[in-house]
């Protein structure tokens, strides 16, 4: 199941999803190099990469972390998840205001 989620998307796959699973596809990262960076079991990490379960707010501003400071080459696309995860915090803290 974790082989066809790295090949073929669904109607909407979160910009996290994709790129933990660009990493992986590109040899880039490996599944336990991700999980152990993100603090999730390897199981945890192929439930998201799945879409099985969604990647909490934390863990996507942690992998885009760990992308602009380790896989530079990523960096844009690691700089626009932060910008997305930040925008959506912010949104969701003006409204329990």
């Amino acid at each position: 199941m974790l082989e066809q989620t790295l090949t073929h998307a669904t109607t909407h796959v979160p910009r996290a999803v994709r790129l933990a699973r660009q990493l992986i596809r590109e040899r880039l990262a490996t599944r336990e190099y991700l999980a152990r960076e993100l603090a999730v079991s390897p199981a945890t990490l192929d439930s998201y990469l799945a879409g099985a379960r969604p990647m909490p707010l934390d863990r996507q501003l942690c992998l885009a972390g760990i992308v602009i400071t380790r896989m530079p080459h990523r960096k844009l696309d690691a700089y626009r998840l932060r910008d997305q995860v930040v925008a959506l915090m912010e949104r969701r803290l003006a409204e329990t205001r």
